[in-house]
């Protein structure tokens, strides 16, 4: 249901103001019985071992049979997620959704263990999809990302630990000829590993370019080689909309200097502190290895690294999806070539 409001105001001498403009909001899914979707996961088999931080993928084609006259998108993933329709984001909102107390917790280190059990709400978000899908084929993609629910910065400390990563989603379309239609996810949705082999809250991303799998969000993939997803348990904490306030990248910094404190390495200064992450702009052979070590204006580094390896095809950019990091300088290590300032940027805003 959409429902439209305006509002007006008296001040202290009585006088009223005229009306504001029409403004709406949609009510959306209010109980967890009204989704009709299940919680899904990767295949243990998909990411054990020394891919259990490595971040799954997810896939689903359907087929819309009428023109559109709206769409929706109800969808959570822990720790995080992204939407992609058709090959491209949905949305401008980075390291989705915003925190919470997902889910039990595993209990035995805690010495109050009340504190583990505070477990209350998960929440999900809406998405426009009405301007995204067409007529015809289309798809549905998902990243998942290990945020906070599945912590690969302690693995020494289980008990910050949740479960592994999972995601719940309901695709509601409304056809112009007024019949409607929904797609949820199920055990149907295919999932593979992709080029994001270990991503952590703080501690970064390794990203293999090599791993890329070209048109893996878009209609006539060839997907023959990835598994079903895998009915999984569901978080213990209840389904809300998250009206919060979303993380978006809000300013891109340029830096202020670059030099080579040693042989090999490009120190980047980016005159302020900063939370977020750097954006690369590099070029080199396939294989090739940068490794970014991020570092505070007074303190060391906090093991807050990321890595990329190149796959050879010109001119490179990528900045990660699912970290962050507190810093002011950025050691770029592994470069084929010389840098200069337009070899990185900063992506957040001031800490």
């Amino acid at each position: 249901m959409k429902v439209y409001w305006r509002v007006r105001i008296w001040d202290e001498n009585n006088s009223i103001s005229p009306w504001s403009e029409i403004a709406n909001w949609e009510m959306s899914l209010l109980n967890s019985t009204d989704w009709y979707a299940k919680w899904i996961g990767a295949p243990a088999k998909l990411t054990s071992n020394e891919l259990k931080y490595a971040s799954p993928f997810f896939r689903k084609e359907i087929n819309l049979k009428g023109k559109i006259k709206k769409a929706r998108a109800y969808i959570s993933g822990l720790g995080y997620y992204e939407l992609y329709i058709n090959g491209s984001k949905s949305g401008d909102h980075v390291l989705s959704p915003n925190q919470t107390n997902y889910d039990r917790r595993q209990l035995e280190k805690w010495d109050e263990k009340r504190i583990g059990n505070m477990n209350t709400t998960v929440f999900y978000e809406t998405h426009d999809l009405t301007s995204a899908l067409k007529e015809g084929e289309n798809t549905f993609g998902i990243i998942l990302g290990n945020g906070w629910y599945q912590q690969a910065d302690r693995p020494e400390n289980p008990q910050y630990l949740y479960d592994s990563p999972r995601l719940i989603a309901r695709f509601e379309i409304d056809y112009e000829n007024g019949q409607k239609e929904t797609i949820s996810s199920d055990e149907s949705w295919l999932t593979s590993t992709g080029p994001i082999l270990y991503n952590g809250l703080h501690s970064g991303e390794i990203y293999d370019a090599r791993l890329e799998q070209n048109g893996w969000a878009e209609p006539g993939f060839d997907d023959a080689e990835w598994l079903n997803a895998e009915l999984v348990r569901p978080p213990t904490g209840n389904l809300k909309a998250q009206i919060s306030p979303p993380d978006r990248v809000t300013r891109t910094i340029n830096p202020i200097s670059v030099t080579q404190p040693e042989k090999g390495i490009y120190r980047f200064d980016m005159g302020q502190m900063i939370s977020g992450w750097a954006r690369l702009k590099i070029s080199g052979e396939k294989g090739t290895k940068i490794k970014l070590v991020f570092t505070e204006e007074f303190g060391p580094t906090y093991g807050q690294t990321d890595t990329y390896i190149l796959k050879g095809e010109g001119t490179e950019m990528w900045e990660p999806r699912f970290t962050w990091h507190a810093f002011r300088y950025v050691d770029v290590f592994g470069s084929p070539s010389e840098l200069t300032l337009e070899n990185i940027e900063g992506r957040g805003g001031e800490y």
